[in-house]
C-alpha cells in the first residue's frame, strides 16, 4: 500500500513535545506539522523529556495530554488530575531524578497511548519502568512488568483525568525489555494489538486491546534473543504487515511478517550490522510505501530493500557536525508529512531528514542537520503508532462484527462471527485436542493443537450456521459457542 504524502488525516501526531530540562529548564518546545510542514516552537513547561515520550493530539491536531514515563501533562502543561504517583518505580522515582526534578525516563518507547477502542473520549497508556536486579551475573536495571492506566478526557473540565480504577493496573509480571513499545490496528480496523518483549529471551508478548477488555498475554517465540538491553526500537509498517525490531549491542535487525487477524509473526529475516566502525545499530523506521527498512548507528543510515532480497545500502555517513555536541545518528520516527525524522545520541538543537523514504538509494535524500530547534534535545522522539490504519478489506475479519469470546478467562477464541478462520489464543492450548459440534452434537472435525501458545481453524469448507468449539486437555474442558457467516 503506498501512502501519498497528505494521506494522513487524523492529525493524532501533529505535535512532537520536546527538549530536554538542562542547562534551560524554564524553556523548552517541540515541533508542530502544520499543513505538513514542520515547524519549531518554544514555550515555558515543567516537563522534561530524556528517552521517553508519547503523546498525543485529538483529530484536529490539537494536544490532549503527553507524558515522559514519570508523570502526565494535560494540555494546559499542568499535572493531569489523579495522575500522581503514576508509574512508580526506582527509574521513576530515583534514577531518573536530579536534585527533585523528573528529567524523564531513558527508555526508548517506553510509553505508548493508544485511542480506546469504540470509545471517543478514552486512552489507554501503555509504560515500563524498571527496578535493580542481579542480571545474568551483571548488576542491571530491567522492567519487571509491563502497566496500563486509562484517561478519560470528558473528566476536570475536558482536561482529562487518569480513572483511579484504571490507574498503574500490571498487565504482565516479567523481566520486559525497557521500551520497544509498539501496537499494530487489528484488521477490523478498531482494535489493537499491543507488542512487547521479554528480556534475554526471543518471547513476545501479545495484547488485544477491545472494547470491553485487554486479552492476553499471548506468547511467540521467533527471532533473535535479546542480550543486551541499552537503546533498541521497534517499528510497524504503514500498513501492518510487516514489524521491524533493533537491538542494538546484539548488532541485530529482526524484519517479520505481521498478521493483524491472529497476531502472529512470521517469516523472521535477520541482518546484523554491517561494518566494523565501532557502532551498532540505534533506530529502525518503514518508509510509507513499506518497501524500505531504515536502520542506523551513530555513525551511519542504512536503506534495505524488502522487494530485492533485502538488499542493504548506506545512504548517509555522519557529516561531522557539532551542535553543540556530535549529532550521531540515533533514532527514527515517521512524521505526519511522511518522512523520516532522526534525532541524534548527543544532547543537540537539530534533527536529521530523509526527505524522500520511498525512493531507493541515496535518492532518499538524508538531509542532516535540516530541522533547527531553539532548545536542548536528548535522543527523544515521540512513539506513535499508525493511529489512521483501517480495516483489512477481504481478510477474515475486516469488520468490527468479530470481536473475541473468552467466557473461561483462559482461551481467546475469535472472530465471531467468522467467514471462516478461527484463532485461538492462550496458554492452556498446549497439547490441547480441539473438536467442532454442531449444534446437534454432530462432530465436524477434530485438531491437535501444536505446540504454541496460538492456533488457527479453518472453518470455510462448513456450511453456516452456529458451532460448539471443545477444547479439551488433560487439566479441562472448556466450550465456545461460534457463528460462521
Amino acid at each position: 500500500m503506498i501512502f501519498p504524502k497528505d494521506a494522513y488525516c487524523q492529525h493524532r501526531s501533529d505535535i512532537w513535545m520536546l527538549g530536554y530540562a538542562d542547562p534551560t529548564p524554564d524553556t523548552m518546545g517541540g515541533i508542530k506539522f502544520i499543513n505538513n510542514a514542520p515547524e519549531a516552537f518554544t514555550l515555558v513547561r515543567e516537563m522534561s523529556f530524556f528517552d521517553t515520550n508519547a503523546s498525543i493530539c485529538d483529530t484536529n491536531g490539537n494536544i490532549l495530554f503527553y507524558t515522559n514515563g514519570q508523570w502526565i501533562a494535560n494540555a494546559k502543561n499542568q499535572h493531569l488530575k489523579n495522575g500522581n504517583n503514576f508509574n512508580p518505580g526506582y527509574a521513576s522515582d530515583t534514577f531518573y531524578v536530579n536534585n527533585g526534578t523528573m528529567i524523564g525516563l531513558g527508555f526508548i518507547q517506553g510509553v505508548l497511548i493508544l485511542p480506546h477502542p469504540g470509545k471517543t473520549t478514552l486512552y489507554d497508556l501503555f509504560y515500563v519502568t524498571c527496578e535493580p536486579i542481579a542480571s545474568h551475573g551483571q548488576g542491571a536495571c530491567e522492567a519487571l512488568h509491563l502497566s496500563y492506566s486509562q484517561v478519560d478526557m470528558s473528566l476536570d473540565g475536558k482536561k482529562g483525568a487518569v480513572l483511579t480504577n484504571k490507574k498503574n493496573l500490571f498487565l504482565i509480571q516479567d523481566t520486559l525489555v525497557k521500551g520497544r513499545l509498539t501496537a499494530c490496528k487489528h484488521a477490523n480496523g478498531r482494535d489493537w494489538w499491543l507488542i512487547s518483549h521479554e528480556f534475554y529471551s526471543d518471547r513476545y508478548y501479545k495484547f488485544l486491546i477491545t472494547p470491553d477488555s485487554i486479552y492476553g498475554p499471548f506468547e511467540q517465540r521467533i527471532g533473535s534473543v535479546i542480550t543486551h538491553d541499552v537503546f533498541g526500537s521497534a517499528a510497524f509498517s504503514g500498513d501492518g504487515s510487516r514489524y521491524a525490531q533493533i537491538s542494538p549491542y546484539d548488532n541485530t535487525l529482526d524484519i517479520l511478517d505481521f498478521d493483524r487477524c491472529s497476531g502472529m509473526f512470521s517469516n523472521c529475516k535477520t541482518l546484523f550490522y554491517p561494518d566494523s566502525d565501532g557502532g551498532w545499530w540505534a533506530g529502525c523506521e518503514f518508509s510509507p510505501n513499506g518497501r524500505f527498512v531504515y536502520a542506523c548507528s551513530p555513525l551511519k543510515i542504512w536503506q534495505v530493500d524488502l522487494v530485492n532480497n533485502y538488499e542493504m545500502l548506506t545512504v548517509a555517513s555522519w557529516d561531522t557536525v557539532y551542535a553543540p555536541l556530535q549529532t550521531w545518528f540515533l533514532n527514527m520516527g515517521l512524521g505526519p508529512d511522511n518522512r523520516i525524522y532522526v534525532g541524534t545520541k548527543n544532547g543537540s538543537t537539530v534533527f536529521h531528514v530523509i526527505n524522500e523514504p520511498d525512493q531507493k538509494g541515496v535518492g532518499c535524500e538524508v538531509l542532516q542537520d535540516k530541522i533547527a530547534v531553539p532548545f536542548p534535545n536528548v535522543f527523544t522522539i515521540p512513539n506513535f503508532a499508525h493511529y489512521e490504519l483501517g480495516a483489512l478489506r477481504g481478510s477474515p475479519c475486516d469488520t468490527v462484527n468479530h470481536y473475541p469470546i473468552d467466557p473461561n478467562g483462559g482461551i481467546v477464541v475469535y472472530p465471531n462471527p467468522t467467514n471462516g478462520m478461527v484463532y485461538l489464543n492462550g496458554s492452556d492450548l498446549h497439547g490441547a485436542s480441539v473438536s467442532v459440534f454442531d449444534v446437534l452434537g454432530r462432530l465436524v472435525g477434530t485438531y491437535q493443537m501444536p505446540n504454541s501458545l496460538s492456533a488457527s481453524l479453518d472453518l470455510n469448507d462448513i456450511a453456516a450456521g452456529v458451532y460448539l468449539i471443545q477444547i479439551q486437555s488433560s487439566l479441562f474442558r472448556s466450550v465456545y459457542k461460534v457463528v460462521k457467516n
